[in-house]
């Protein structure tokens, strides 16, 4: 899995900044950092559906028989447990220094746009585990079986994530950023809630 995701994670890093570069080739960098480039930086999450993915597969899948016979209140909590061990461990550490690197370029000013992009992370984390998992538990494919998941399915996660980018500039421009945060962190704990506690028919052991 590292093998796969690592590749993509220095793809998330480099991307915003050619972008960016493209940008200054037509405008000085004071209009750069003046103007809504930011965000670019949603190129950076563009990675998140491919490493969800990627959770259901390992060379050790014969090994997931344990999970069946583990004692658990929730086999939801598995995935649960997974996805907010790759969102602390896969994601922040790309999007933080993303996000301060982009603090500095746009000033403060962004803050709270930046907020929103975590916050949007988090949320496609939660729709990309719905579009491509299928198991009740990670890790439980062989690996080949990955180059058998759709393409398509793919690109429409991408397609999503310039969805939610437009929707954020929609917000940023009527000045509505707290109450997209406020509909964020709602969405997020209810969504988490109801998909990890009710989950592919397996929510109780």
């Amino acid at each position: 899995m590292k093998l796969k995701v690592y590749p993509m994670l220095g793809f998330a890093v480099i991307f915003p900044f050619i972008m960016l570069f493209n940008n200054l080739r037509m405008s000085s960098y004071e209009e750069l950092a003046n103007g809504n480039s930011f965000i670019i930086i949603y190129f950076s999450l563009i990675f998140v559906p491919s490493v969800v993915l990627l959770l259901e597969y390992s060379n050790y899948y014969k090994a997931h028989w344990v999970f069946y016979v583990a004692p658990m209140r929730s086999r939801g909590l598995v995935y649960s447990a997974t996805l907010k061990a790759t969102i602390i461990n896969y994601f922040l550490p790309i999007l933080i220094p993303l996000i301060l690197i982009f603090l500095w370029i746009f000033s403060f000013r962004i803050w709270l746009d930046l907020v929103i992009v975590l916050l949007v992370a988090v949320i496609l984390t939660i729709v990309s585990y719905w579009m491509f998992i299928k198991d009740p538990f990670p890790f439980s494919n062989e690996p080949k079986q990955a180059q058998e998941s759709s393409v398509i399915k793919v690109f429409g996660s991408m397609f999503l994530v310039g969805v939610l980018a437009v929707i954020h500039m929609m917000i940023a421009v009527v000045g509505l950023e707290w109450l997209y945060i406020l509909v964020l962190i709602i969405s997020i704990f209810i969504s988490w809630k109801l998909t990890f506690f009710r989950s592919k028919g397996e929510a109780n052991v």
